[in-house]
């Protein structure tokens, strides 16, 4: 894992290279994430008390993508972004379009959206593309990297930095959401950020449940229950919900380039990542009843948005249809009973890695 190091009265580059175990100091000054304290320091020999430098990690992993690796991938692309004047906010966009482009087109419920589901939740972001620049080599190369090494290991976890740049750029370009469809009242949602974010993937989880739940009123309700549990793991996985949760918890200060504020907020050794279940429980305010009373309703709308996506339009219609028969449970009450478990699931396990915090 890359480190940050303040310099401290009597410290060299040398000295410091030695304490993290790295062979030539060099290594440490030429690294790119640290560009910024090359231009303030140009000579290597006259570093001062007080001025910070990103240790590299020195060793690692042949299985997963270290945070350096993935960083200086995405350093290189952004310089190339702002030389061609891309602002703060296109260059997230850029970097959530590599992971969750606006095509290919798709149908939701036989109403087309040109660029599937990602103009819709991001509608100011539908005419963004990524830079020219970034189709040619070595930048076709770096942004390939970034889509095959996505969920790079921070602090001994990995994070979907997909979901972190969604969640960024609907935060950034905030709106409701609306689809109408016939023969079902409107699909409506309050944020955008929520459904790129955690309530749509805790609405996923419940719409890949729901098709296959079925019970009688007189069995008696088993949730979770394992086709949950596994659809839970499939659709709301701990990168995943990590990613969706620093896309609310990170200080974005325009003033600084993407990558930097990456670098304070995962390289925070009191605050930041290290407080983010904190941080958002707080933000989102989660455990309030009338949060989740909300919630509720936005991650039932979140499911229909998904069975609409999946054109699975027969299950919609079913929500919205009077129980066929006396003894079956109706298909709301079944995705009622899957959407508490899962909030309540989801929220345990904030407030669990809160208490850790």
């Amino acid at each position: 894992m890359i480190q940050r190091h303040t310099v401290r009265p009597g410290e060299s580059l040398s000295t410091i290279a030695s304490k993290y175990g790295i062979r030539r100091w060099e290594h440490i000054y030429q690294y790119p994430l640290n560009k910024a304290f090359r231009e303030r320091t140009p000579n290597a020999s006259l570093i001062r008390p007080g001025d910070v430098v990103i240790i590299p990690d020195k060793s690692p992993s042949r299985q997963d993508t270290p945070f350096g690796d993935y960083l200086e991938q995405l350093f290189a692309l952004e310089e190339a972004a702002i030389r061609q004047q891309y602002s703060f906010l296109d260059r997230i966009t850029a970097f959530r379009l590599i992971r969750y482009p606006n095509t290919p087109v798709r149908q939701y419920g036989g109403t087309t959206l040109g660029g599937g589901p990602w103009p819709l939740i991001i509608p100011g972001a539908a005419q963004v593309q990524m830079p020219s620049s970034w189709r040619e080599s070595p930048h076709r190369e770096r942004v390939q990297f970034l889509r095959d090494h996505s969920n790079p290991v921070i602090h001994g976890a990995k994070v979907d930095m997909g979901h972190v740049f969604a969640g960024l750029d609907a935060r950034l370009r905030p709106s409701r959401l609306r689809l109408t469809l016939t023969g079902i009242p409107a699909i409506e949602m309050r944020s955008n950020h929520e459904a790129a974010t955690y309530v749509g993937d805790l609405g996923s989880v419940v719409a890949h449940y729901g098709p296959s739940a079925a019970r009688t009123l007189w069995k008696k309700a088993k949730v979770p229950d394992l086709v949950l549990q596994k659809a839970y793991s499939d659709w709301a996985s701990e990168e995943d919900m990590l990613g969706n949760i620093d896309s609310y918890c990170l200080p974005l200060a325009p003033a600084k380039t993407v990558t930097q504020n990456l670098l304070d907020y995962y390289l925070d050794p009191v605050q930041g990542v290290r407080k983010r279940f904190s941080t958002f429980l707080e933000t989102v305010r989660l455990t309030q009843p009338e949060t989740r009373q909300a919630l509720d309703r936005e991650m039932f709308q979140a499911a229909l948005l998904v069975l609409a996506g999946d054109k699975l339009m027969g299950e919609l219609y079913l929500l919205f249809q009077p129980s066929g028969s006396m003894v079956q449970v109706p298909k709301t009450l079944l995705y009622a009973e899957a959407i508490q478990w899962t909030l309540e699931h989801f929220t345990e396990w904030c407030q669990q890695r809160a208490r850790k915090e």
